[in-house]
């Protein structure tokens, strides 16, 4: 039998301080805080662990070790005793020890509570206390509305620039007020959308209307676009210079394509390159000294560099056979990014101008099936937006990616729908353009803000490339800019009822100037008391008849055709009028607008010769087919026309022995042709004739392709355009 008091008596421990008593009465009180301070124990235990080990002088460090050693002793003889102790007998009784009562009241209390954890326990409890005071006196007031801070953009000074005006939002009728609670447990606030027109600033973009493209500005805060060229050649491709005081754009009012630069102050431009061909896109370094852009050259497009002030050659930058556009600097001065065609499809590219080179470039993008365009960095060089679009199809996504994460591919977000994103002058918004029924749309969203729906601006015509630069222009302007603004439009073609007897005005455009003759007979079908009467258009065709209400838009075209290009492929016609008690030809309707005398086809075979005029390229768009049709200009100067950039779509193939190209109605071309061509289809949605579609069965019936054929609706019924010619018994009576 063991007895505890056989044990040598243990030795008294110190008294507790005054101090230390009160707290360990307190945490015997008060049960949650020593809850605590065994919850705060293991960090306590850390940090003196911590502290004796990196603050403690040599000498403790070694007194510290010699207790580590002994502790460390006698738990391993413990450990031995433990083990090797033998199991007492079946029969032994073992006292308990009795509990020491020497102490006072307030010390029986756990050793784990110390006064360390006694002290961290309440620094937690009192970090708590004024954290939640802090977060009460923060609190938002529930009756100030949250305002977003616009960004000051810098202003040119007179006569064109002001500072830009503080945006005033839409008035709304005041909400009935609500009493504020007096205790407020949890406060829920909703989502602020970001404000993508905070940046300020001033968009340029190209705006094609009646029949002409210029240049326009568009300041944030204002609802009145600004006319910045009125020239009657094509000025188009904006791009802002670093500070805001000029811009570079593309036109060929010297008769080439070339590069040009309008100062904002003083309304001069200046012409950059003057070498012979197409040079387009340009884009600024950020010193504003150089300029990259675009230049066909010895039948390839590549990227050249220029100084601005013409000190300099031009430097070409790519010798890739492929077509290589639309490039961009880097605002940091030592990368240019561009759209480059390698294995039949075009990428983003990326080139160090430390290592110029094409086998040193990087491909960003590596899509396949999908033809990457038009890029441009942000202002700090770490991202990068583009468009978008799968080939065959026409519909283009604006996309964005992270230059951070690296070069070897770049990991791609969708924006939207649209082509030429640009970014905004802070980097937190994107602004780009798309087509809806042949009207510009100018879409603004901010980053990471995509969800939302972005802020757009409907142009009366068809917006084509655009940037935003750092000043605001002037909602009045005045000097030069007012006299430009101030431009009325010139109409390209006036319809008339009868053809005139005199000659045409001296004063017309070029393009009407050469109008043909047509001749006033009829076809006995008509009806003379009907509202319109058809006109022969063509000599020498006695079924080149179009109705009076269409016909001066047709000859208009046709004259305007024949100046762009040098060739009169609209006096070439495979049909026109088809009579009302005509039969129709396989595969076609009733319904035809030729029989309302609103319709023309061109001669298809000029598409399919070994060395055709024409060039078609396919577009698919809500599961239909469309055609884009090109003519080969007749002078290959460059003073005509612009080079192709994407592949034809060949359709001698489908007569070929592959079955695939049979049963798919052809396929592409396996190069793009060189040459300058000028888009027949851009210029007849200009006087109002558009493109037919494809009959669904196109693939296997060749004359279901349609891409020869074009009408003049203007939004009339086919029973009223009949009705224009027609009385209503003979259109009952056919």
């Amino acid at each position: 039998m063991v007895d505890s008091a056989d044990r040598p008596p243990e030795a008294s421990p110190e008294r507790k301080t005054n101090i230390q008593s009160r707290l360990t009465y307190l945490g015997r009180r008060f049960p949650p805080l020593r809850w605590l301070g065994f919850l705060f124990y293991p960090i306590w235990w850390v940090f003196q662990k911590l502290g004796s080990i990196l603050f403690a002088s040599g000498r403790k460090r070694k007194l510290n070790k010699r207790r580590r050693r002994s502790n460390m002793a006698v738990r391993r003889a413990r450990l031995r005793t433990m083990l090797a102790r033998r199991s007492p007998p079946q029969n032994a009784h073992v006292a308990f020890a009795i509990p020491r009562n020497d102490q006072e009241p307030e010390e029986q209390v756990s050793k784990g509570f110390s006064r360390l954890v006694t002290l961290t326990a309440l620094s937690s409890v009192a970090i708590l206390t004024l954290t939640v005071v802090y977060l009460l006196q923060v609190r938002p007031e529930q009756d100030a509305p949250a305002q977003t801070p616009a960004q000051e953009a810098a202003s040119v000074t007179e006569p064109t620039a002001t500072p830009l005006p503080t945006l005033q939002p839409t008035a709304t009728p005041p909400a009935t007020p609500v009493p504020t609670p007096t205790e407020i447990i949890i406060e829920l606030q909703p989502r602020m959308a970001v404000d993508p027109l905070a940046a300020g600033g001033s968009i340029v973009y190209a705006l094609h209307q009646n029949g002409n493209t210029d240049l326009y500005a568009l300041t944030i805060g204002q609802s009145e676009q600004i006319r910045l060229t009125n020239d009657s050649a094509v000025d188009e491709a904006p791009a802002w210079s670093p500070d805001g005081r000029k811009i570079a754009f593309a036109s060929a009012r010297s008769g080439n394509d070339d590069i040009y630069v309008l100062e904002l102050q003083s309304g001069e431009i200046q012409q950059i390159t003057t070498q012979a061909g197409y040079d387009g896109q340009p884009g600024w370094s950020p010193d504003g000294e150089w300029l990259v852009y675009e230049s066909y050259q010895n039948k390839n497009l590549d990227i050249y560099i220029i100084r601005v002030d013409g000190s300099q050659d031009p430097i070409r930058l790519t010798e890739n056979d492929g077509p290589d556009m639309g490039p961009d600097w880097s605002p940091d001065g030592r990368e240019i990014a561009w759209s480059g065609m390698r294995d039949n499809q075009f990428d983003i590219w990326l080139m160090s101008l430390d290592s110029v080179g094409d086998s040193r470039a990087v491909n960003l993008t590596q899509s396949a099936d999908i033809d990457e365009t038009n890029p441009q960095f942000d202002w700090d060089s770490a991202r990068l937006t583009w468009s978008g679009r799968a080939q065959g199809d026409s519909v283009n996504q604006v996309m964005m990616g992270d230059l951070s994460a690296g070069r070897d591919q770049l990991s791609a977000v969708l924006v939207g729908q649209g082509v030429h994103p640009a970014w905004s002058p802070a980097g937190d918004s994107l602004v780009w353009s798309s087509d809806v029924q042949n009207q510009g749309v100018i879409q603004i969203g901010a980053v990471n803000s995509f969800g939302i729906v972005p802020q757009s601006f409907l142009q009366d015509g068809v917006v084509d490339g655009s940037d935003w630069g750092v000043v605001s222009l002037a909602a009045e302007p005045a000097g030069w800019l007012n006299d430009v603004n101030q431009t009325s439009a010139v109409a390209l073609f006036t319809e008339t009822i009868e053809i005139a007897e005199t000659e045409p005005d001296d004063s017309a455009e070029s393009e009407t100037d050469a109008e043909p003759e047509a001749d006033e007979a009829v076809v006995e079908e008509n009806d003379p008391a009907a509202p319109f009467t058809l006109r022969r258009v063509i000599r020498n065709d006695d079924l080149a008849l179009l109705s009076d209400s269409v016909d001066q838009s047709f000859l208009a075209l046709r004259s305007r055709v024949e100046f762009e290009t040098g060739v009169d492929v609209l006096g070439d016609i495979e049909r026109m009028f088809v009579p009302i008690n005509a039969a129709t030809q396989p595969g076609e309707g009733y319904e035809t607008w030729h029989r309302a005398g609103r319709a023309f086809d061109i001669n298809n075979e000029l598409a399919l010769g070994f060395s055709p005029i024409l060039e078609i390229v396919r577009r698919d768009a809500q599961d239909q087919t469309y055609w884009e049709v090109f003519i080969l200009a007749e002078n290959q100067d460059g003073t005509q026309g612009r080079p192709l950039t994407e592949f034809p779509w060949d359709f001698r193939s489908r007569f070929g022995e592959n079955p695939v190209d049979y049963d798919e109605g052809g396929r592409l071309k396996d190069e793009i042709p060189s040459g300058y061509y000028v888009s027949l289809t851009e210029l007849a949605r200009d006087y109002g004739w558009e493109p037919v579609p494809a009959d669904r069965n196109w693939r296997t019936f060749y004359p279901g392709v349609r891409f020869w054929q074009f009408e003049k609706r203007d939004g009339l019924s086919w029973e009223e355009a009949m009705l224009e010619i027609y009385n209503a018994d003979q259109l009952e009576s056919r």
